[in-house]
């Protein structure tokens, strides 16, 4: 019985994933032209859904570490500004 591996890579060509790997074995022995497209067209319908949901998983895992950098680089940009505000309204309070 033929067997089918997929290996859902990023750009990088490292795994996407720790489940990124799938093997699908067809259930007919492909011994002719319609046992092969009756196989091809269950593997279809069997392995697309799994790669689809690695990549959603994968784009998602990506917007909240895009999103988690973002905050921490607002923060990190919001910080010196209100110490410099600190420091200001300590300076006028010494004037006093």
């Amino acid at each position: 019985m033929p067997r089918i591996r997929i290996i859902v890579e990023g750009d990088d060509g490292q795994p996407l994933g720790q489940l990124s790997e799938h093997i699908f074995a067809l259930d007919s022995a492909c011994e002719n032209l319609d046992q092969i497209e009756a196989s091809v067209e269950q593997f279809k319908q069997v392995a697309l859904p799994t790669v689809e949901a690695d990549l959603l998983q994968s784009a998602q895992q990506q917007k909240v570490e895009q999103e988690k950098k973002d905050a921490i680089a607002a923060a990190t940009a919001d910080a010196p500004s209100s110490s410099k505000r600190s420091t200001d309204s300590s300076r006028s309070k010494s004037n006093d």
